[in-house]
Parts: structure tokens; C-alpha cells; sequence
């Protein structure tokens, strides 16, 4: 009864003046609580998504070092230098992103055979990363501690820490699915809820500062509603989110001076 009885909320959230009438009427704690419990579902619905991914990244990359790095070959990096044991260049890339390690290469600038398309290359002083022709990052191997790391060690390692590595993983995912927009959410609502507070003056509305921001903390949820469609389907909807959000404040501040 409780979840309905939320996602009533979210559905009156969105743009039901008589709800909102009643959320002017509730202490501001309760807006708080609503919008956390909002957050909460995003957040579930982003691990929805985020588990099976993770699962399928971690089972590709045991994957990837058994089937692609040579049997006992360890790679050294000393003093800012590249060297391995495996024949080079060798090609651990799969798909249309070649991957390549090529201590032959030296220094640091881009090498020729970067010409068109993405890829990495790893030469004997920096890794080369091309996402496009106009879009290049050089990392210098200068900046790297001295380590030694051969395929036994890789194969351990993922076997031994991987299901932790995605805990932590998921984890971090959780707490910047939750606390971000939250933090992020409750900071914006009450910025815009000193703007409508002036608005409120300006047209000699009695309504308290709490009030609004309790509005505000349920206006955000038709604009994240639809910010979230759009992203869904690589969509470029440029203030959607800030004119839903100040045409559902302005509703309800309307129906407040109409009273």
C-alpha cells in the first residue's frame, strides 16, 4: 500500500495542483523524505541496469587475458619505460578499437599509424589513446610507478578480487546515483525557492519560504522524469528540465494567490 500510495505521489509530483496543495499543507521534512525516496528508485533502476553489465565486464576481461595475452608473458615498466616478454607488436584489441603494445615505439608523439579512427597503442614511453582524429590524450609513462606484472598474476588477481572489484563498483555507482542528484536536487530547489519567494512578494502571495521549497523538491520530478527519457534515447533537449520546472512552481504559486 505504501508503494502505491508513492507512486501516486510521483504522478501528482508532476503537475497536479490539488496535490500540490496539500504538499504546502505538510511539514517540509515530508517533501524531503518524498524526494529521497525518488532518488532511492533512480538509483535501484540504475543497478537494474548496472548489474548484469558489470557481471558480463568482469566475465569478458577474465576472457580477454586468457584468450588474448600470450602464456607467460609479463610486462615492465622501469624508470618510465616499457618492456615485456611477449613478441611485438603484439595485438591484444578486439572489434573496430585496435589495442596494441609496441615497445618500438618511442617517445611521445603520436605515431603515424594513428591516421584515421580510434585505438591505443602502448609504446616504450607513453600510451597513445585516439577516440578521433581531433580528439587525442598522451599519457607519459614518467608519471608511472616502476611495476612488473606478468598473465599468472592478472588471471590471479581477477579470480581473486574481481567479484570485489564490481561490489565496489556498484557500490560507488549506488552513492552517486543517491547522494548526487540529491544533494545536487534539494541545492536547486532551494536556490529557485528564493527566486519564487521574490515572485511570491511581487504578487502579494502569502506563502513561506518552506513552503516553496517544499514545492520545489516534488517539481523536480517531471523535469528528471523527462531529462531521463531524453538520455535514454541520446536526445539533446536543452533547458527542458529548468522551463518544466519553473512552469510547474509558477502553477502552483497561481493556485496559491487564486485562493
Amino acid at each position: 500500500m505504501q508503494q502505491l500510495n508513492f507512486f501516486r505521489e510521483i504522478v501528482g509530483s508532476c503537475y497536479d495542483m490539488e496535490y500540490y496543495r496539500g504538499v504546502r499543507s505538510r511539514p517540509l521534512a515530508a517533501a524531503a523524505k518524498y524526494y529521497a525516496k525518488l532518488c532511492a528508485l533512480a538509483a535501484v533502476a540504475a543497478l537494474v541496469v548496472a548489474i548484469p553489465v558489470a557481471i558480463v565486464a568482469l566475465r569478458d576481461t577474465r576472457g580477454f587475458v586468457h584468450m588474448r595475452v600470450p602464456d607467460n608473458a609479463s610486462f615492465t615498466v622501469k624508470d618510465g619505460h616499457l618492456s615485456t616478454t611477449a613478441a611485438t607488436p603484439l595485438a591484444l584489441g578486439t572489434g573496430a578499437v585496435p589495442f596494441t603494445v609496441d615497445p618500438s615505439v618511442t617517445g611521445t608523439k603520436f605515431p603515424p599509424a594513428f591516421t584515421t579512427g580510434a585505438g591505443v597503442l602502448v609504446g616504450r614511453d607513453a600510451v597513445f589513446v585516439q577516440r578521433d582524429k581531433a580528439d587525442r590524450t598522451v599519457y607519459t609513462l614518467a608519471d608511472s610507478p616502476d611495476f612488473t606484472v606478468a598473465k599468472p598474476q592478472i588471471e590471479s588477481w581477477l579470480g581473486r578480487f574481481g567479484a570485489l572489484t564490481v561490489a565496489l563498483f556498484l557500490l560507488v555507482l549506488t552513492v552517486l546515483f543517491f547522494v548526487g542528484p540529491f544533494l545536487g536536487g534539494a541545492a536547486y530547489a532551494a536556490f529557485t525557492s528564493l527566486l519564487m519567494l521574490g515572485v511570491a512578494r511581487i504578487w502579494k502571495t502569502h506563502i513561506s519560504y518552506a513552503q516553496l521549497f517544499a514545492m520545489g523538491l516534488h517539481a523536480l520530478t517531471l523535469p528528471g522524469l523527462l531529462r531521463y527519457f531524453f538520455s535514454s534515447f541520446r536526445g539533446a533537449a536543452p533547458f527542458v528540465f529548468t522551463v518544466v520546472f519553473f512552469m510547474i512552481m509558477v502553477a502552483a504559486l497561481s493556485d496559491e494567490r487564486a485562493r
